[in-house]
């Protein structure tokens, strides 16, 4: 069973500011076909699907994101900062759902697959 994986970004600092480059190649060893955008509204649970092959990346642009996360044997719950520079790479057959407590959290989902309706797991029990 594939596991779910956290990295990390590296930020250049100097008196401009600060730069956060994203090396794909670095991150997971699949071409990233698809990425979208999610404003979340406070409360509001989003996700809840799995896909049956490809990977999706998760990185919090603002906000707090908390995500529950199962597999066929266990759930995770993570969360996601704005600030840490970090994301999750979540394989197939993992059944994500996020919410957030704050209004207007945005996330940016990066996808190994390009969209396909029958890829889509619904059922939390087909995983």
């Amino acid at each position: 069973m594939k596991s779910i994986k956290t990295f990390k970004f590296k930020t250049i600092k100097d008196n401009r500011g600060k730069l956060t480059p994203i090396y794909f190649d670095k991150i997971i060893k699949h071409k990233i076909h698809r990425a979208f955008f999610i404003n979340l509204k406070k409360n509001t649970e989003r996700g809840k699907h799995a896909h049956k092959k490809g990977y999706q990346i998760f990185i919090c642009l603002k906000g707090i994101i908390n995500f529950k996360i199962t597999n066929k044997f266990k759930s995770f719950n993570l969360k996601l900062l704005e600030s840490s520079l970090h994301g999750y790479i979540v394989p197939s057959r993992h059944w994500v759902s996020f919410s957030s407590k704050n209004n207007n959290s945005q996330l940016i989902v990066l996808c190994t697959t390009k969209f396909d309706k029958s890829d889509y797991i619904y059922d939390i029990k087909k995983l």
